[in-house]
């Protein structure tokens, strides 16, 4: 036992000697944290999921941001604003009401005020453009069931994808035929105007839209071609009339019909209307190149990407969708050390001019220690906010890459109850 006290005194002294786990002494108020006074401007997502249009009002769903927008769609002024979280479809009923799908439900819309009057239990996340029928999705025939009570609808046993729909879902286009969406009557599979555009590819049927409404659905469609023609066709497929839509040969991509008059656009931009039964046509309109070409009973909207939309109505000039007015927001806060990893937020926010309590948590991806220049740390907050003991709201936020000229930043999210979710910047003043 004596040969063994030298040796264990000397392992005494290098557990001694070996450094203790450092606890990270970044203070918490270092100008990289989340501490004192920090401000920005939040502002609804741009990115547009859906535009509908029916009786003068534009529709503009955003719904990674859980808003509705109504504008008179003659000149672009905003009707109203509505929150609607999880919000994934909207569609102007023949009822005269603006429908909204998400969530597993549908809420009914007054449609110029977008107070809510009704909501029912439906599932799904599509809406046929006319509102009467649910689905899961718009490019299959999943979960088929009508919006005014919920139950399935009668579908055929196809279970391909669908290229496009008609405005009342009675007839979809797959592997580029025209199918009746109750039964699977299949046609329209030809060309049945030859080729004058002398197109060097096989011509392909590119939209599709219900001719025929009421005790008559079903009984005729209306199918764009990619040379820019557009088909009458009876239900098996005989081709009643024929209508030149592009001057170019382009594509007709997007169809609209009441019965009486189709409302097209085709992909070089051209819009038109034409009377199905006479065959006048309107001069056409040219939008220009576009992506995200919707036609609708007011106009056309464009987009060059998800984020610049314009829309323009029949005979009027186009305009840019308005933007969404910016929140002032400012925090500040105290942070306290809790532990290696998080730190408690405590003080005051102002939103809007509201003055809220904040109640906290900010976080480290590991160890909790500042934003570092060129890589962040990875900080993340999440703040409740409080009016005196409701909670009227929630800020949450991730630090990210930043200049030294532009200081520490916060990428952050904010939503406020009854309200739209916003995004913005949480900067050093």
């Amino acid at each position: 036992m004596r040969r063994l006290l030298p040796a264990l005194a000397g392992l005494t002294l290098l557990l001694t000697a070996c450094p203790r786990p450092l606890t990270p002494e970044v203070p918490m108020t270092d100008p990289k944290m989340l501490s004192g006074r920090w401000a920005g401007e939040f502002v609804v997502p741009s990115r547009v999921s859906s535009v509908r249009a029916g009786a003068g009002v534009l529709y503009v769903l955003r719904a990674s941001a859980g808003q509705v927008v109504a504008l008179d769609a003659r000149t672009g002024g905003v009707l109203a604003r509505a929150a609607r979280p999880q919000a994934q479809a909207i569609a102007y009923s023949p009822s005269g009401a603006l429908y909204v799908l998400g969530g597993g439900k549908l809420t009914v819309h007054d449609p110029r005020t977008l107070v809510q009057t009704a909501a029912r239990d439906v599932p799904g996340s599509h809406l046929s453009v006319d509102g009467e029928v649910a689905s899961t999705d718009a490019f299959t025939a999943n979960a088929r069931v009508g919006t005014a009570d919920g139950k399935p609808l009668p579908t055929s046993n196809e279970r391909k994808i669908l290229t496009d729909r008609s405005s009342d879902d009675v007839w979809w286009l797959s592997e580029g035929r025209a199918l009746r969406a109750k039964d699977g009557l299949s046609s329209g599979g030809a060309s049945g105007h030859g080729n004058p555009c002398a197109l060097t590819s096989n011509l392909a049927p590119t939209s599709i839209e219900s001719a025929a409404f009421g005790p008559q659905s079903g009984s005729a469609y209306l199918q764009g071609w990619s040379d820019g023609t557009i088909e009458l066709r009876a239900a098996d497929g005989a081709v009643q009339r024929t209508f030149k839509a592009s001057a170019t040969c382009s594509p007709v991509v997007d169809l609209y019909s009441d019965g009486r008059t189709v409302v097209y656009v085709t992909r070089a931009g051209e819009a038109g209307q034409i009377n199905v039964q006479t065959g006048e046509a309107s001069a056409p309109q040219a939008l220009g190149s576009a992506m995200n070409l919707t036609v609708t009973p007011e106009g056309v909207s464009a987009g060059s990407d998800q984020q610049l939309y314009s829309f323009r109505p029949w005979g009027s000039a186009a305009y840019d969708l308005p933007a969404e007015p910016s929140v002032p927001v400012t925090l500040n806060v105290v942070a306290t050390r809790v532990s290696n990893e998080t730190a408690a937020l405590t003080g005051s926010a102002s939103v809007g001019g509201r003055t809220l309590t904040v109640q906290g948590t900010l976080r480290g991806s590991g160890v909790l220690l500042a934003q570092t220049s060129p890589v962040p740390s990875g900080l993340f907050f999440s703040i409740t906010l409080l009016d005196g003991a409701a909670e009227a709201g929630s800020l949450t936020g991730t630090s990210f890459l930043y200049s030294s000229s532009q200081g520490p930043a916060y990428q952050s999210t904010l939503t406020m109850k009854g309200g739209a979710t916003l995004q913005g910047e949480l900067r050093r003043p």
